[in-house]
């Protein structure tokens, strides 16, 4: 008991101040377990085989806007509120059969949330956070192909990217 409260008290714990969410409704209220099940274009992350599903072209074309209304109090100051507007979150996607049932193909492109925060330079908050501005985002090419009825296989490549830029006044 000793040694894991000594390795414990060694460890060093680390916090973010932003979260890269899933992406797609269904796979949202499963709690992400939408893999075998997935018949959309969240496919193309999750689970590259089952492209082959689609019976026809699939288009995915969504824009949501995250803003998030934080206000930040200090004891003896003037509360603040977060300045900066919303951030717009674009995800896209299309996927075709090559040979429908046998061979297709999609790509994409997800933006994950990153709402920005802005405050006063001489706000309460100014030792902790000034501004905040998270973009990222995922794209990626998938195949999806059958050599036989019951099997289907699938692989894909993808780039993800993260841009993270906070200030504060020290």
């Amino acid at each position: 008991m000793s040694t894991i409260l000594l390795l414990s008290s060694l460890l060093d714990a680390q916090a973010a101040g932003f979260t890269l969410a899933g992406e797609g409704t269904r796979p949202m209220g499963r709690a992400g377990a939408a893999v075998v099940g997935v018949d959309d274009l969240s496919a193309i992350r999750t689970n590259p085989a089952a492209v082959i599903r689609f019976a026809r072209p699939q288009v995915n074309l969504q824009l949501a806007a995250a803003h998030q209304r934080v206000r930040f109090t200090r004891s003896g100051e003037a509360p603040v509120s977060n300045e900066a507007g919303p951030q717009l979150i674009p995800n896209l996607g299309y996927a075709n059969g090559i040979i429908p049932g046998k061979l297709s193909f999609a790509v994409g492109l997800v933006s994950p949330l990153g709402a920005p925060l802005a405050y006063p330079e001489d706000g309460p908050q100014r030792f902790t956070q000034v501004e905040s501005t998270l973009r990222s985002g995922e794209v990626g090419a998938v195949l999806a192909w059958r050599p036989i009825e019951g099997l289907s296989v699938g692989a894909g490549v993808s780039w993800t990217f993260l841009w993270l830029e906070q200030s504060l006044v020290s």
